[in-house]
């Protein structure tokens, strides 16, 4: 089983004086940087959430691309911010995983509806297994779910 995790998006000022969305702690790799293999890897992710969007009415979600993570965090397929700006972190060793798509929604919904897991759910579960990946139309599903949710 591999897990995943969620972390606040913290503002970091870059030296330019601009903010950069990043992440904090022990086992949490950089974003990388932009240059046009970033830019590849991140199109696939906005590409799922571009699928997600003609399904449910999601706000503007930043994507970040990180390297992949250390120690205790080397089996995170991804990170969602938790409350305030719509961040999802995938980690580029992510990207080819069959399970992509599925950890994209899971982020999603940390990113936009601000839930945390619920072993209950399959989507929702904190860890995912090679086995237990979700048809498309459970994951829209699944999502509508949440986003109709956080809107009562």
């Amino acid at each position: 089983m591999i897990s995943w995790i969620s972390k606040m998006a913290v503002r970091k000022r870059k030296s330019n004086g601009r903010f950069d969305l990043t992440k904090e702690g022990k086992g949490y790799s950089a974003n990388l940087k932009m240059n046009d293999d970033t830019y590849k890897l991140r199109r696939e992710i906005i590409n799922i959430i571009y699928g997600a969007k003609n399904h449910v009415d999601l706000p503007r979600v930043n994507v970040r691309i990180t390297d992949a993570h250390k120690g205790k965090k080397k089996n995170v397929l991804g990170t969602g911010s938790m409350g305030g700006i719509p961040v999802v972190w995938i980690p580029k060793t992510t990207i080819n995983d069959p399970r992509l798509k599925q950890v994209v929604y899971h982020e999603l919904v940390h990113a936009v509806c601000n839930k945390g897991h619920d072993p209950r759910c399959k989507l929702m579960k904190p860890t995912i297994a090679t086995d237990g990946l979700m048809s498309d139309n459970d994951l829209n599903d699944t999502l509508k779910k949440y986003i109709r949710g956080m809107r009562k």
